[in-house]
Order: C-alpha cells, then structure tokens, then sequence
C-alpha cells in the first residue's frame, strides 16, 4: 500500500462465510497478538494469565503466535 510518498507494508487477512466476507489490511508490524502483548505489558499481566481466543480468519495469526509463544490456555487449540 501507499501512504503518500511512502510504502506501508500490510498483511491481508480474508475471513467471513456466507454473504458477509471481511478483508483486513494489517500492518506487518502489527496485528491482534501485537495489541495483546501491548496491554499485557503495559499492564503487568503474566503470560500465564492471559487466554487468546477466537473464531474468524483475522484471529488466526493471534492465535498461531499465542500457541508458539506458549501463552494460551486453551490447549485444544495450540494442536
């Protein structure tokens, strides 16, 4: 993408079924697991603490690093 005389690098994420289809363009430095590290630190919370959950396209990549990082509880997900 362009953003005036600069490139911005962006994922894009499709998620949606049916007649609602939903395309996300997301900042390669940035994303769900970003924001969530982002407030777990600013707020002190272990990671131990934490739950990443979700159930659309654009949660996948919260969820993959969730799992890598070892940071979720739900371990039905992380197989």
């Amino acid at each position: 993408m362009v953003n005036g005389n600069s490139v911005v690098q962006v994922r894009i994420i499709l998620s949606g079924t049916g007649d609602w289809r939903y395309m996300d363009c997301v900042s390669i430095k940035g994303g769900k697991l970003e924001a969530l590290e982002r407030v777990r630190t600013l707020f002190s919370v272990p990671r131990e603490r934490c739950v990443a959950a979700g159930d659309s396209g654009n949660d996948i990549l919260m969820l993959e690093g969730a799992c890598r990082r070892g940071q979720s509880n739900l371990s039905s997900a992380c197989s």
